[in-house]
């Protein structure tokens, strides 16, 4: 075994106990138990068909995520689903203890040839910004209709608003450009080989592509925005459709605004859903118990399951 072998087989396991290491430090320190016992034993038979719909939309949240992957990949490595799929949950336990899930993408790259996984990482990147761009269209305006409308006190002047608004304007150009961009640069000027490589990856991108990439992140945010909703109905907060839609975005953009790690991402998710759910429910131990509830659906269910990929792959893999 020569020396690249061996580090990569150490980074593996690594990656894998510091995943487990991580997840059991959160059930450790995690206070709430007794609460969120209580909360799961008073749901009510009928509830539980909630928690159905949340475990059914849990494989689609993340087959949308894969077929993302597979159409980023599509002009530099053609992969299967099931393959693009093993490589999305080897990447979720990967950025499970890594600052905004930044490992998830390297993790991602390990089910693929060696010469593509630094031009992958980079079309990742795309996919992210897609999600994110998703995130901000839905979560800007329903942010300034909350604030004005629901958490008075508080108020934001509307230049601050329609800076806001450009900003995801000029987001939203920026990603469909990015290909133009990069077919430019190298048409124009040359580069060493690796910045060739991933200008190359950019530029390959279709408009076509690019919008399906863009349309599969809204399918997939539309899913885990359902799931929250079915989730609050199974602990029993019932608000009006409108109202949690307004929330719902704003609580996740404000989730993925704030800095986190996925394994601490279940504190910054609660108070963020009290914070703006709380607003139209008083029950603010069922809120925060649906949230951490469906961040161990969401993330510690397929984390566990790529730490299981993760572990069998064979060395030759990831060489």
């Amino acid at each position: 075994m020569n020396w690249i072998e061996k580090h990569l087989k150490a980074l593996k396991w690594t990656v894998v106990a510091l995943a487990y290491a991580f997840l059991l430090y959160k059930l450790l320190v995690f206070d709430d138990y007794e609460l969120l016992a209580t909360q799961w034993k008073e749901s009510t038979s009928m509830r539980w068909w909630w928690l159905t719909v949340v475990l059914l939309l849990l494989p689609l949240n993340w087959a949308l995520e894969a077929i993302k992957w597979k159409t980023l990949l599509i002009h530099l490595e053609k992969i299967s689903f099931i393959k693009a799929l093993k490589s999305v949950l080897v990447g979720i336990t990967a950025g499970f203890f890594t600052p905004n899930r930044l490992g998830e993408y390297p993790g991602r790259t390990l089910l693929l040839s060696n010469g593509n996984r630094l031009s992958a990482m980079e079309l990742g990147f795309v996919g992210t910004a897609a999600q994110t761009l998703c995130i901000l269209m839905a979560g800007l305006p329903s942010a300034a209709i909350f604030f004005i409308h629901f958490a008075q006190p508080f108020s934001f002047s509307p230049s601050l608003w329609i800076y806001f608004l450009f900003s995801v304007v000029v987001f939203g150009v920026g990603f469909f450009i990015l290909p133009t961009v990069a077919k430019r640069l190298l048409s124009r000027k040359t580069f060493g080989i690796k910045l060739t490589q991933l200008l190359q990856s950019l530029a390959q991108l279709s408009f076509k592509q690019m919008f399906r990439i863009l349309f599969l992140s809204l399918l997939r945010y539309v899913v885990f925005c359902s799931q929250l909703l079915a989730m609050l109905h199974f602990f029993g907060i019932d608000i009006v459709l409108h109202k949690a839609s307004i929330a719902i975005a704003a609580n996740y953009l404000f989730v993925t605004l704030t800095p986190s790690m996925a394994f601490s991402e279940v504190a910054v998710r609660g108070s963020f859903a009290i914070v703006f759910l709380g607003a139209f429910s008083a029950n603010t131990v069922a809120i925060a118990s649906a949230s951490i509830s469906l961040w161990v659906v969401n993330y510690c269910l397929p984390m566990l399951a790529g730490s299981f990929l993760l572990a069998s792959l064979k060395n030759k893999k990831l060489v």
